[in-house]
C-alpha cells in the first residue's frame, strides 16, 4: 500500500488476478468434490448391484439344490417301491413254488398209500390163491 493507504494499480491488479485464481480453484474444488461424490455413489451402487447379484445367484443355486435333492428323494421312493414289490413278487413266487411242493408231495404220499393198499390187497389174495390150491 501507499503511504496514503491506496495500493498501486499493479497491486490491484495482482488482487484481481489472486481473487480469480482462488474463485477458479474453490469452482474447480467444488467440482472435484461433486465428482468425488459421484464416484462413491456410482461404486455404492455397483456394490449393491453386485450383492444383488449375488444374492439372486444364491436364491437360484438353492432352488436348483432344492430342485436336485426332492429328484433324488422321487429317485430313491421309486427305487425303494420298485425293489419292494420285486420282493413281494419273489415272496409269492416262493408261496406258490412251496404250496406246489406240498401238494406234489401229498399226490405222492397218496400215491404210496394207494400202492401199499394195493400192494396188501394183492398179497391178501395170493395168500388166498395159495390156500385154495393147497386145499385141492
Amino acid at each position: 500500500p501507499l503511504p496514503n493507504g491506496t495500493q498501486s494499480n499493479s497491486d490491484s491488479a495482482a488482487l484481481v488476478e489472486y481473487k480469480a485464481q482462488c474463485q477458479d480453484l474453490q469452482k474447480r474444488l467444488a467440482q472435484a468434490e461433486q465428482h468425488v461424490l459421484e464416484l462413491q455413489q456410482a461404486q455404492l451402487q455397483t456394490v449393491q448391484h453386485e450383492e444383488d447379484i449375488q444374492e439372486q445367484y444364491a436364491q437360484k443355486e438353492a432352488r436348483l439344490l432344492q430342485a436336485a435333492a426332492e429328484e433324488h428323494e422321487r429317485e430313491m421312493t421309486r427305487l425303494q417301491e420298485s425293489h419292494q414289490a420285486q420282493l413281494e413278487l419273489a415272496w409269492q413266487e416262493q408261496e406258490q413254488e412251496a404250496a406246489q411242493r406240498q401238494d406234489d408231495y401229498d399226490q405222492l404220499q397218496q400215491m404210496y398209500q394207494t400202492t401199499q393198499e394195493q400192494l396188501r390187497q394183492l398179497e391178501a389174495s395170493q395168500t388166498g390163491h395159495i390156500h385154495d390150491l393147497q386145499k385141492s
